[in-house]
């Protein structure tokens, strides 16, 4: 059985893009009126900048299936991990809610991977929007991960 979660973005996400067209659409209005044969070509690169960024906020997710997780992000090779090598997931709080990349979301998990599979000491990190559901997909698969569910505060990076 397939799930698929959407990935979680912070707030400063959500809050830009109608900030940049508040800020630009006088500018592009101004700019088409007066004169076309600019306004109309910045006005196409503006809708298009819109629609590109619209595009990456809700094409990012994590499909659960069978023993694969994959991670789907718009431009981007879909990248598959297995899930009976995840060996341990740690509820991560980053505490604060701005200024991140993707997954930017505060609330995320941190997963680690058996180091045959993966050569790195360092968890990846997964910002699904429902992580408990999230969590409770991989288990199905894999009943043998061991789950922390209490939210550290970065706890991760000091390992």
């Amino acid at each position: 059985m397939e799930r698929t979660f959407m990935m979680g973005w912070s707030k400063a996400t959500y809050f830009r893009l109608p900030i940049t067209i508040i800020v630009l659409l006088p500018a592009v209005i101004f700019m088409i009126a007066e004169v076309p044969f600019i306004g109309i070509p910045v006005g196409g690169i503006i809708a298009f900048e819109v629609w590109l960024y619209y595009k990456v906020i809700h094409s990012n997710r994590y499909v659960v299936s069978d023993n694969e997780l994959a991670v789907r992000q718009f431009w981007r090779k879909t990248k598959i991990y297995r899930i009976d090598r995840i060996l341990k997931i740690e509820y991560v709080d980053l505490g604060y809610d701005w200024g991140r990349t993707a997954p930017n979301a505060r609330f995320q998990l941190a997963i680690y991977f058996s180091r045959d599979y993966v050569k790195s000491v360092m968890p990846f990190r997964f910002g699904p929007v429902d992580r408990d559901g999230f969590v409770e997909a991989l288990l199905e698969s894999n009943p043998a991960i061991a789950v922390d569910r209490e939210d550290r505060e970065n706890d991760y990076l000091k390992k």
